[in-house]
């Protein structure tokens, strides 16, 4: 039977997968000189072959909080969830500037939940056992 869980587990998935096999490629393939600088997809190619370490274990952490967020969103409830977890993202991927970081985490999440559940009756968790 679909349960409201089915679409979102599916697309978690496909999105996974698809993070992983792009950093699978872009980790085996080998760094290539710049031959053509006007041609945009060569230079899309060797930007993708210089991928560092520090891009890598960004892009992991990304994940992993991607499956922290799933596991959390049933007990501490969407608003918490994800105004911490766009909050340690976005300082995680370099915005180091709080005020911008607390202003778009507290205020994003609380415009899609009335929009999702006051406007369009989508019931989102509240967590914590209630």
């Amino acid at each position: 039977m679909l349960t409201g869980r089915f679409f979102p587990m599916i697309g978690l998935c496909v999105f996974l997968l698809a993070s992983v096999i792009m950093l699978v490629r872009t980790l085996i393939k080998k760094k290539t000189p710049d031959t053509a600088p006007d041609d945009g997809e060569q230079n899309a190619e060797s930007h993708a072959a210089s991928f560092s370490y520090k891009e890598a274990l960004t892009v992991l952490v990304i994940v992993l909080s991607g499956f922290a967020y799933a596991f959390l969103m049933e007990h501490s409830g969407y608003l918490l969830t994800t105004a911490v977890a766009m909050a340690a993202i976005s300082y995680f991927v370099g915005n180091k500037n709080i005020w911008s970081i607390l202003a778009v985490s507290l205020v994003t999440p609380i415009i899609i939940y009335l929009v999702f559940s006051k406007v369009l009756s989508v019931p989102l968790p509240v967590g914590f056992g209630l």
